[in-house]
Parts: C-alpha cells; structure tokens; sequence
C-alpha cells in the first residue's frame, strides 16, 4: 500500500532487451547493504556492466558523497562522478541523461534521497496512490482475529499443503509419443499448487519425471537453490515460469517456450549469473561430459 518510493520500484522505460547503458562499466562508492544491492541490480537492468572495484576502464562512479578513495581516483582520472538519480532517470526513460552526466543535476550529492524517482518521469505511474483508500469504522470493528487453539489442538492441526499429496493426482489421461511428451518437474511451488499444475500437466499428455536427468522442462517462478533447480539446470532444457504450462492448458496443447523462459535478473545480478546463457552452455557441453579420442585399454 506504500506509493513507490524509488526509481526502481517501477517499470523500466524501454522494451525487454533494451541496453541504453551498454557502453558503461559502472562502480559504485558510498552505497552499502541493500543500497548498493540496488544500485547493481538498476545498473544490470540498464544493460551496464558493474565492477565492485574502480579502474581506468570505468567510465561512470555513481556516489553518494564527494569523498573516498574511489572518488579521489576517479577525478585523477578523470572518470565522471554522478549522484544515483543519474541511474534512476535513466531507467525512466530521461535518456537525455546519458549526455547530460555533468549536469549540476547529477552532481549534486546532497539528495535527501538519492534513489527517489523524478516526479515527471512517473506521474502518470502513481495516479492509484492519490486518491487514499476510505476504511469505515464499522469495517475496521466488523474485523475479528480467529481464536487461538490450544496447545494440544495446535498438534493436531496439519496445514492443508501438507495434506494435499502429490501421489492423489490420477494418472495422465492423454498419450503423446516420447519425442513430443514434456518430463516436468516443479520446484518453488507450495504442494497445493503442484497438485493442480499437475493435474492440467496430465490433462495435456505430459507426465512428471521421475529425476532432475529425466527432465525436458522446470517450472519455477523464479531463481532458487533447490536440489532441483541446481541439478536440473544442467540438463534440462528449458526453463519456464507457470505461465507457460497455463497458456498450454488453455490452448489444450503444448506450445512453444520461448515467450514463457523464466527470467529473473535480481537473482542472476545477485549470483553473478546468467540463467540464459547458462542453458545455451550446457546444452553446447555438458556437465562433466568428457570425449575421449582414441581407444581405452580394458583391464582384465
């Protein structure tokens, strides 16, 4: 209910793919914790490369104060040295910016708040916070909290994800051959809701597969460290959010992956990471796969 506050709670202004920082390599002084965590995650979305350290290659010191040694480094070599709303408008669509990066307006580092977005780049964006929700007070009294269980009872009480199994699912009703059968496997999911993807999943023809190595395709809803993810992401082929297996389900067939590929850049910024280029890597090689030339001597 809190209105976006910062330029990276909202929507980037240009298409997916969009890079309007590729020619920067970017570093960051000042910034620490979550702060810094964002500057990066904006830098990767604006398609700019970022270093943790600071080098004559550098071509952008984002700061929160005119101090340091990064800042001093960067004068000496004359690296340009912006405040983090140089970043933000950037993602907003002023790409004006990327010529105007010693503007008074970007070096200034005396912001209150750095990250908050310039008000005319998104004021057609905060139109639902300006009218403030009404919340009666009959309402606010009609509200009443569930009593508390006792002890005892508590112990009894199992939460209907865990008593939802996945074995209760009938099998698939619909036969593919083995070439077109999708092997699924969901990971990131609460039981309850691998139960119904399932059920669609049969409807469709395809089955789950038995192991991460027997998998063709992963449904997540984003990067985790699951023994599946992290097994299955070097074999499997594709990896797609339940968008996919939903929009199979309405056309009644399986349809083509491309537009549903999971993409989560927080995490693969997080991680130092690209999901994508991962994918391409092991299908090209696969993990631990060695080619031998030449003829190997069997002991007897």
């Amino acid at each position: 209910m809190v209105p976006p506050h910062r330029a990276l709670h909202f929507p980037v202004a240009f298409p997916p793919g969009g890079k309007p920082c590729s020619q920067h390599i970017i570093s960051v002084t000042g910034f620490v914790d979550s702060d810094r965590d964002d500057l990066k995650l904006m830098a990767y979305l604006a398609g700019a490369k970022y270093t943790g350290y600071l080098c004559r290659s550098n071509t952008v010191l984002i700061c929160k104060e005119p101090t340091g040694l990064k800042y001093e480094k960067a004068k000496e070599w004359r690296i340009p040295c912006v405040n983090a709303q140089w970043l933000g408008d950037i993602l907003l669509g002023n790409f004006e910016a990327l010529r105007q990066i010693q503007y008074s307006r970007y070096t200034a580092f005396s912001l209150q708040d750095p990250f908050a977005p310039t008000q005319h780049l998104v004021l057609n964006l905060l139109d639902a916070w300006r009218v403030p929700l009404k919340v009666s007070a009959e309402l606010l009294m009609s509200i009443r909290l569930p009593p508390k269980l006792k002890q005892n009872e508590v112990a009894n009480v199992q939460p209907s994800s865990k008593r939802a199994r996945i074995e209760d699912v009938p099998p698939p009703t619909k036969k593919l051959t083995p070439e077109l059968t999708p092997f699924v496997l969901f990971t990131g999911f609460e039981p309850v809701q691998v139960q119904q993807y399932i059920k669609k999943l049969y409807i469709l023809g395809g089955e789950v597969a038995e192991s991460a190595q027997k998998c063709t395709h992963l449904i997540a809803s984003k990067v985790t460290r699951t023994v599946k993810f992290l097994t299955a992401i070097s074999v499997v082929k594709h990896i797609v959010t339940p968008e996919w297996l939903e929009e199979c389900f309405r056309c009644q067939k399986f349809i083509d992956e491309q537009n549903y590929i999971l993409r989560d850049a927080e995490a693969e910024v997080l991680f130092s990471f690209s999901l994508e280029e991962s994918l391409k890597r092991a299908h090209v090689s696969p993990l631990f796969k060695v080619h031998f030339k030449g003829k190997v001597n069997q002991s007897k």
